[in-house]
Order: structure tokens, then sequence, then C-alpha cells
């Protein structure tokens, strides 16, 4: 059951990344305006200059995100399918297709163009994700108490 829901969730996750990829031009760029909006009514001075440069880097980082979230989801459905390093290997190269295939969708949306640098930022969202797992992982089996009992038998000399 629970490797069905962590199955389930990645599918959902792949629709969530289909749908917003599915948007129009100008209504991708609608949702982006929204966060600038809402940032400048928090009181933050948005010029026209900033907005653009904010603008692109919001997209950015969506694109980022999205595939940190979809590398972890992956990693959560695999870790109970295999060990060893294909467990890294996958979520990432999965991840890769995946974006490939959105931004080759994104050839046909009006408004809308493939990116390589687009895939080249997801994988690197994916890639983080995965390198933050390592490091979790490996950091909590290291701090497990590793207790040296010494041999009696041995007398210390000074």
């Amino acid at each position: 059951m629970k490797q069905r829901l962590a199955f389930l969730l990645v599918i959902i996750w792949m629709l969530f990344i289909f749908v917003w990829s599915h948007q129009t031009g100008p209504e991708s760029s609608e949702t982006s305006g929204k966060i600038i909006r809402f940032l400048s009514a928090l009181g933050i001075g948005i010029t026209s200059r900033t907005e653009l440069i904010l603008h692109h880097f919001i997209r950015k980082v969506a694109h980022f995100f999205e595939y940190f979230i979809l590398s972890l989801l992956l990693f959560n459905y695999l870790r109970e399918l295999m060990e060893g390093k294909g467990l890294y290997l996958w979520p990432i190269s999965i991840s890769f297709l995946y974006a490939c295939s959105d931004e080759i969708h994104q050839i046909y949306v009006p408004g809308r163009v493939g990116s390589w640098k687009d895939v080249v930022i997801d994988t690197a969202g994916a890639s983080a994700a995965m390198l933050l797992v390592f490091a979790y992982r490996s950091l909590r089996n290291h701090r497990k108490p590793n207790h040296k009992v010494m041999d009696s038998t041995k007398s210390e000399s000074l």
C-alpha cells in the first residue's frame, strides 16, 4: 500500500508539472506576475527593470523546485525497490528525461518555447535533491554511536 501511494504521488506531481507547462505564454506570465504583485504589496519596491529580472528569476526557481520535488518523490518510491548508487542516479535520470519531454511539450503550447537551459535547471534541481538526501543519509548513518571497547589484556604504556 505504501509503495502504491509513493507511486501515485510521483504520477500526481508529474501531472502537476504537465498542467503548469501546458499554460499558454500569457497565462504563465500572469502566474509570475501574481507573485511580483504580492511582493510589491508587501512594500518591496519593484521598478520595471527589477520586475523583468524578478519575472525571469521566479520562473527559473519554479523550474528548479518542481524537479527538486519530483526527484524526492521518485527517491521515496524507488528506495523500496533498490539500493546502492542507482537509488540516487535513477531519480535524477528520470527527472532529466521528464524535463526533456516537458520542454518538447512546450514547443506545441501557444506562446511557449522549449529550452535546453530549462532542462539544465530542472536537472540541477533533481541533482540538488539527491545530493541533500545522500548527505542526510550519510550523516545519519555516521552519527550512530561507535563504541570502542578497550581490550583489558593490553596495558597502556606511557
